[in-house]
Order: structure tokens, then C-alpha cells, then sequence
């Protein structure tokens, strides 16, 4: 999915890899963060974190996944446009895959606390 992302962007491996009601939560450390509900919707707010932060790649560094729930962890780089400020981040992810698909997953700004998030889960 990543390896999409990084050649062609979000849009292309939406249909493919997120459910048409997938519901996306931001981490409560984002500014100007919340809930995300829809396909359309997810992908907006995924292109304007990317816009912002100028994203060039993100690679997943590791999964973990118990049945339909699953954590990950990738590692985004890029340079901000409107600063020229580079970033390296370590973002953390959980969500529920169903039917191929997430159906819903969230951000963690500590990376680490998307695997004690289902760990505490399950």
C-alpha cells in the first residue's frame, strides 16, 4: 500500500485499499486534527497533511496484527514547502481491516503507543 502511495499518491490505492465508509481519526496532537468519515474525506485530509509537510516517501518499519485489528508504524520524510523545513517522523497507526480493506484506523503521534493501543485491545 505504501509502496502505491510513494509512486503514485493516496488517490491511487484508494479504491483498492480503503472501505468507501472508512473512518479516519487524526491524533488529538495534530493541530486542526479530528474525524474523518468517507473515502472522499480521508483522502482530502491525507493530501493536505502531505501538501503541508511536502511528504515524499513513507516506508513501514513494522505491522502487528490480531485477526481484523492491526497496528503499523512507517516512517515519513519530506521537506516542507512553505517553511523549507525538512521532516523525519515516525508515525504509529491502529485500525480494523475488514474484507481486505480499513474499514477504520487512527494516528499516533507516538509511534510506539499504536502497538500498547492493541495490545490493550485485545
Amino acid at each position: 500500500m505504501y509502496a502505491q502511495w510513494n509512486a503514485h499518491g493516496i488517490r491511487s490505492l484508494a479504491d483498492a485499499f480503503l472501505d468507501a465508509q472508512v473512518q479516519y481519526n487524526d491524533d488529538a496532537a495534530w493541530p486542526g486534527g479530528g474525524a474523518h468519515r468517507g473515502r472522499a474525506a480521508v483522502i482530502a485530509r491525507f493530501e493536505e497533511v502531505v501538501e503541508v509537510l511536502g511528504l515524499r516517501e513513507a516506508v513501514v518499519e513494522r505491522v502487528i496484527h490480531r485477526g481484523e485489528e492491526v497496528a503499523w508504524v512507517i516512517r515519513s520524510t519530506g521537506r516542507s514547502p512553505r517553511a523549507d523545513v525538512p521532516n523525519d517522523h515516525r508515525w504509529g497507526y491502529t485500525g480494523r481491516i475488514t474484507g481486505g480493506k480499513l474499514v477504520r484506523f487512527e494516528a499516533y503521534y507516538d509511534a510506539d503507543e499504536a502497538f500498547a493501543t492493541l495490545a490493550r485491545s485485545v
